[in-house]
């Protein structure tokens, strides 16, 4: 879309004219949209707003965050999801702050997240992505989001050309129209450390208050380390683990201090309400409770 001057204040930042544009068309078709751009390109602001602005009129708007390393709708490693205006982000578990370590798991939290949304009679469903848009397993991954929505508006926020590969994926799909905005020039760009500073603070913030907790895996389900057949005395203290209800919604995180390969008893750090989880998702990340955080698929190495 070529910019527009006309503008509209929205807090401290400019709300953009090609924005008020767009706007418009989003509210004919598909009732979802899909935002996809690089790191620091406005999409979360852009969905905000636009969930903001659609929320008064009309019926229940869901924003869906799968941005699992800078969510702001639950902690890492997870995909949140809340209708607008609400204090309540029900969060599902990913296992890990980069989507290319857990394709699998990140489209199984993104596949609940729409589905907790579709059955709340959400109308219109804003989805915020990862900033991670470079090779083919990263329009893999959007196009598979896209493809769980059904149908959606696409919505390319890019500085020049570099999401190409993206129209190309959509180019010709009527149940999938694509609309490029460019960034908002307010954005303020955030270095990798002031990244890795949000994911820990967000860490040490959800497992506040934090109790051991012992769960026995033979009683409840247990996924993410293979097969998980027990004795597995390989499982590493510090584990992330995701303790879910039954209906897949995360209950808290927590971190593995010991598992008994003999019993399949499993003692974590986590909030205690989970201590009565219906459901263990084993992630790939090592976690302190200080929220320092290393990647286990990366032997050892920072996300």
């Amino acid at each position: 879309m070529a910019p527009n001057d006309s503008a509209e204040p929205m807090g401290d930042l400019h709300v953009p004219g090609d924005w008020l544009t767009l706007r418009e068309e989003l509210a004919a078709g598909p009732p979802a949209v899909l935002v996809v751009g690089g790191s620091d390109s406005g999409k979360s602001t852009f969905c905000r707003w636009l969930a903001a602005e659609w929320a008064p009129k009309g019926g229940a708007c869901w924003l869906i965050d799968a941005d699992v390393g800078q969510s702001q709708l639950g902690p890492p490693a997870t995909v949140g999801a809340a209708p607008v205006g609400s204090s309540e982000a029900a969060a599902f578990f990913a296992g890990d702050v980069s989507p290319r370590r857990v394709l699998p798991q990140m489209l199984a939290a993104f596949a609940e997240a729409v589905r907790a949304a579709r059955e709340a009679a959400a109308k219109r469903i804003v989805v915020d992505t990862t900033g991670w848009t470079t090779g083919p397993d990263a329009v893999a991954l959007k196009v598979a989001k896209a493809a769980l929505l059904g149908e959606a508006h696409v919505v390319l926020i890019e500085r020049e050309d570099e999401l190409r590969a993206f129209r190309r994926a959509w180019r010709g799909l009527a149940r999938f129209p694509v609309h490029r905005l460019e960034p908002v020039p307010e954005v303020r760009r955030r270095s990798p450390e002031e990244r890795r500073a949000n994911r820990e603070a967000a860490f040490r913030a959800s497992l506040e208050g934090a109790v051991e907790c012992e769960i026995d895996l033979r009683r409840v389900a247990a996924s993410g380390i293979g097969s998980l057949s027990l004795p597995r005395p390989s499982v590493p203290t510090g584990l992330l683990l995701g303790l879910n209800d039954a209906g897949g919604r995360l209950l808290s995180l927590g971190v593995l201090e010991r598992l008994d390969p003999a019993t399949g008893r499993l003692q974590c750090l986590c909030r205690a309400e989970a201590g009565a989880a219906a459901e263990v998702r084993f992630g790939r990340l090592l976690l302190d409770p200080d929220g320092t955080h290393t990647s286990v698929a990366d032997g050892g190495g920072p996300p």
